[in-house]
């Protein structure tokens, strides 16, 4: 049998680009000149992530051919030996719910919105797109960290469908745990959850609340998030409006150190937008935060962070073309965070799921295009 090298190494690149994540590696090892021509001149293990990435979580527009940069943190190289070293553009199974709004008849009642993957309280990989200020063009920060932050934005709709008899139009935004009801509840109204509320502007918490910053509505960007101190096992809330952080006086609220949940409290026909970092956020300097947090926590990093190997997290490999693997594979985080939304009224998680129809509480949602003919200002 010929050696590989007699093969254009143009030929070899392609041939990696129909193959799975776990088979690069072993061809990677068993290959020198896979290793020290081809993966140098040909980004493979880029476009990998890219495709892991897009799998899981949300589009990256313009990272794998190169016309947004895809930027890896200072702090993620320091923990990780890497090179930046394409392949075809593989397909990416759309599964992002950022847009939501209620589709009821009649105002008044509570529920919420939660994703369906925590802020876990451990390290793991994440990407944050950027716009850089001395280009003005927008990259793509790729990094790990442990703590989690995300924002909404709260757009008026000209035609609601529901109608309000009592109360006044509420939204807001927290942290729940994996058993916080969403039926008949605003983030903060037990002790699974933290709530920032925009119709009073008050911190909810085992349903007590304080006065805490602005209320807001229509028009307004809140931000809510999770600062991990790994090392100490200590977590507290934090939460922005209109990229502004709130001070609370200067004290920190302090959380348990578990698992989070983003989660959004809908009392209104107001339309909301999720930004988990798939846009540049209003409060920008969150992302130099997180990303600044593994470099004083190197061993920690080379513990908890969940890529131990490609195999792990790859069930895609040209042995194993069984569909049930293939899915659940999609649904796997393993050391990526997956963030969709998800309605659940009896407790369980639905990745990806519409309104109940055995419920009174609808909630309608897109993935950029609007059912019944939304309209906004």
């Amino acid at each position: 049998m010929a050696p590989i090298q007699v093969l254009d190494d143009e030929m070899v690149a392609q041939l990696l680009a129909f193959a799975a994540p776990r088979d690069v590696e072993a061809f990677t090892c068993a290959s020198k000149f896979t290793a020290r021509i081809v993966l140098p001149r040909f980004p493979v293990w880029k476009a990998l992530f890219c495709h892991r990435w897009e799998t899981l979580n949300f589009p990256l527009p313009g990272a794998k051919d190169g016309s947004t940069p895809l930027l890896t943190s200072l702090g993620l190289c320091a923990v990780v030996r890497c090179s930046v070293a394409s392949l075809h553009d593989p397909p990416v199974k759309s599964s992002q719910v950022l847009d939501f709004a209620f589709d009821g008849d009649i105002l008044g009642d509570d529920r919420c919105v939660r994703s369906n993957v925590p802020f876990p309280p451990t390290f793991h990989v994440a990407v944050f797109k950027r716009k850089n200020a001395q280009t003005n063009a927008f990259e793509y920060h790729v990094g790990v960290v442990s703590s989690g932050y995300f924002e909404i934005s709260i757009t008026k709709r000209l035609k609601p469908s529901a109608r309000r008899y009592h109360g006044v139009d509420v939204t807001s935004v927290g942290l729940v745990t994996s058993r916080f009801p969403l039926v008949d509840r605003q983030p903060g109204w037990d002790f699974r959850s933290y709530g920032y509320h925009g119709d009073d502007g008050q911190m909810f918490h085992s349903n007590r609340g304080r006065q805490f910053g602005p209320a807001f509505g229509s028009n307004d960007t809140i931000g809510c998030g999770v600062r991990r101190n790994v090392r100490d096992g200590r977590s507290f809330v934090l939460f922005t409006n209109n990229g502004k952080l709130i001070e609370n006086d200067g004290q920190e609220v302090e959380c348990v150190h578990e698992q989070w949940y983003p989660a959004v409290g809908l009392d209104s026909s107001n339309a909301i937008h999720v930004n988990f970092g798939q846009e540049p956020f209003a409060y920008d300097c969150i992302v130099e935060e997180l990303l600044d947090e593994c470099a004083s926590n190197t061993d920690l990093v080379s513990k908890q962070l969940q890529w131990y190997a490609i195999h792990d997290s790859d069930a895609e490999s040209s042995e194993e073309t069984d569909a049930e693997q293939i899915e659940s594979s999609v649904y796997e985080s393993d050391g990526y965070d997956e963030y969709g939304l998800v309605e659940d009224y009896d407790g369980a998680e639905w990745p990806h799921s519409a309104s109940d129809s055995n419920s009174d509480n609808e909630l309608m949602w897109s993935e950029g295009e609007w059912n019944d003919e939304l309209q906004f200002e």
